[in-house]
C-alpha cells in the first residue's frame, strides 16, 4: 500500500497547525518527543480539518459577536 505521509512537525505541518488540532480535537496529546509517530496520512489529515473547520468558524463568530456585546452561551457539548 502506497500512502503519502506529511510531517507533523515538518514545515508544512507547523502551518496547518497539525499537533495544536490533534491535541484540541483527538483525545491524545503529541509532542515532538513522544513516542507516537510524527506523520499523518492525508486521509487522516482531511478528517481533521474537517473536524476543525466548522469549529474555527465558529470560534470566530464567537469572537465577532462578542466584540459587538452580544451576549453569547457556549454549547452544551454533553447533553446528559
Amino acid at each position: 500500500m502506497h500512502r503519502v505521509v506529511l510531517h507533523i512537525y515538518g514545515q508544512e505541518g507547523i502551518r496547518l497547525c497539525i499537533s495544536e488540532k490533534i491535541n484540541r480535537y483527538l483525545s491524545i496529546n503529541v509532542s515532538p518527543s513522544d513516542p507516537l509517530p510524527k506523520t499523518i496520512c492525508n486521509n487522516c489529515l482531511e478528517r481533521l480539518e474537517n473536524q476543525h473547520r466548522p469549529l474555527h468558524k465558529f470560534d470566530n463568530l464567537t469572537k465577532r459577536f462578542r466584540t459587538m456585546n452580544w451576549p453569547v452561551r457556549s454549547p452544551d457539548l454533553n447533553p446528559h
